[in-house]
């Protein structure tokens, strides 16, 4: 495997991740537009664990 392979492998698992973060957000989203619109801190803080989940800590 040359270098330029491997970086592209590392970018497709990172892709991939991030398009399951991405299908999460959009259900919920669409769960509580359709099922629950007068819950929106609830939406709020599962998206907060959503993101942070997804996300390194300290931002790095």
């Amino acid at each position: 495997m040359q270098d330029g392979d491997a970086a592209e492998t590392q970018s497709d698992g990172s892709e991939e991740l991030e398009n399951r973060v991405i299908a999460e957000i959009v259900e919920l989203q669409r769960e509580f537009y359709f099922e629950n619109r007068n819950k929106d801190s609830e939406r709020r803080r599962r998206l907060r664990d959503i993101i942070d989940r997804a996300t390194p800590l300290g931002g790095d």
